[in-house]
């Protein structure tokens, strides 16, 4: 798509020959459309339903969206060009069409010689969007203590991501030429020959598809330092589940059937669980003065402790059978997740679950993220002291253990279908360190 104001250098600058992709011109002299309809309302409460000051409601909506810009100047060229190379001709050639509809190699364009490409603007595209909202109960426990609810969601509509366009058609679907001739894909044509321009092979853009939502309950414990401790824990159970297309070309997606884009599977946020937990505790005796103040006084214990779900993890097919893929799926058969009592390094996941297609047929989208990995469990300690020399001289002795507990640290189980390993996890994370620091402060 070329501005309006563009057609005059175009022709001037193809000098008669065919451009070689099917194109057209705006309706007005820019490229990038501007949306009026993006609005934006944004809106915050806070209640006190009590009439005190221990119990607060609050809460907020609001929606927001992000602006893609498609238009491009490659090289200083005009109107938008950038050099590219046509492929060699695949084994199934169309017959004759017309310029603007689908494009073929002329003479002008022979396999292997350079042609000109205009790169694509989409400004019939629908902005980015994300709606954000949440609620929240505050409470006061006593005077130093407050407890949190919260629940807290957004939804995320037309997101950008690249997008072969042209894409694969489905077996039974009919291309009808200009000639009065037509083509209709069978269950045996190759998958680079059901594209609609074989001859441009896998072409990459982007296209406003990705959606997704997220829900989650928030749960925080929070204590200001009082009586020589302070803490503050938190909880949240999630869901993010949506549509992302990742890579480039309708043969190194890693959404293999896109056709089916109002699918929802797990989103790399997608962490179910998480629990933390930060605290400070200054240990009897801090207060104490003299000798026994220089023995056993002015002593704390500082800690984070971590645990969350594991990360949802993509499975690939070892060898693509498709012709010219990189990046193929599975077929799901049923969820391969196994219960924790079932789980081992050697079986993290139920491999039956998934099985290899045939020549020339598409994976499941369910495959995507359809893995759990190891979820972390971490727990770092500091033991701390001061050391009064002076007024205005101290020392800090501090020992700290990061992983104190030891507790492994799994990598992510092999997800590659058909190959050695399959399903089983090999590597693991640092084990427990420890580290003694001597802090001199004047």
């Amino acid at each position: 798509m070329f501005p309006k104001n563009a057609n005059g250098p175009l022709q001037q600058a193809l000098a008669g020959q065919p451009f070689g992709y099917p194109y057209k011109f705006s309706n007005q002299n820019g490229v990038a459309m501007p949306n009026w309809r993006d609005i934006g309302p944004r809106l915050g409460i806070a209640f006190r339903p009590f009439g005190d000051t221990k119990t607060v409601i609050r809460g907020g909506f609001g929606i927001y969206y992000d602006i893609y810009n498609g238009t491009n100047n490659a090289n200083g060229q005009r109107p938008f060009f950038v050099v590219g190379f046509t492929p060699s001709r695949p084994s199934f050639e169309p017959p004759p069409f017309t310029l603007g509809q689908v494009p073929t190699l002329t003479p002008g364009f022979a396999p292997g010689e350079p042609l000109y490409v205009g790169y694509n603007a989409w400004p019939q595209w629908p902005d980015a969007r994300s709606d954000q909202w949440n609620i929240t109960v505050q409470r006061q426990l006593g005077g130093d203590t407050a407890l949190e609810i919260a629940y807290v969601g957004n939804r995320h509509l037309h997101g950008v991501s690249a997008y072969g366009w042209n894409h694969i058609y489905m077996p039974g679907y009919t291309f009808n030429y200009d000639d009065g001739t037509s083509f209709t894909i069978q269950p045996d044509t190759p998958l680079t020959d059901r594209v609609k321009y074989p001859e441009l092979a896998s072409r990459a853009t982007t296209r406003a598809i990705d959606h997704g939502t997220y829900h989650a309950l928030q749960v925080y414990l929070t204590r200001q330092m009082s009586h020589g401790i302070q803490f503050r824990a938190g909880y949240t159970r999630c869901r993010s589940h949506g549509f992302e297309l990742e890579g480039y070309g309708p043969l190194n997606v890693e959404v293999p059937d896109e056709w089916n884009t109002n699918i929802n599977f797990p989103l790399q946020n997608d962490v179910t669980n998480v629990f933390f937990a930060t605290w400070i505790w200054q240990l009897p005796g801090f207060n104490l003065h003299g000798l026994p103040g220089a023995v056993i006084g002015g002593w704390q214990v500082a800690g984070i402790l971590t645990k969350r779900s594991g990360l949802p993890v993509d499975v690939n097919e070892a060898i693509c059978q498709w012709d010219g893929a990189s990046i193929c799926k599975p077929i799901l058969l049923h969820d391969p997740n196994l219960p924790s009592s079932q789980r081992t390094l050697q079986r993290w996941f139920d491999t039956s679950a998934f099985q290899t297609p045939g020549p020339n047929e598409f994976g499941s989208n369910a495959a995507i993220d359809s893995v759990r990995g190891p979820g972390p469990t971490n727990l770092d300690l500091t033991l701390s002291k001061y050391f009064k020399i002076h007024e205005r001289h101290r020392i800090q002795f501090r020992a700290e253990f990061f992983n104190a507990l030891n507790h492994p640290s799994f990598g992510l189980p092999a997800t590659t279908n058909d190959s050695g390993g399959f399903g089983q996890i090999t590597s693991s994370g640092r084990g427990r360190e420890i580290q003694l620091a001597l802090k001199y402060e004047f």
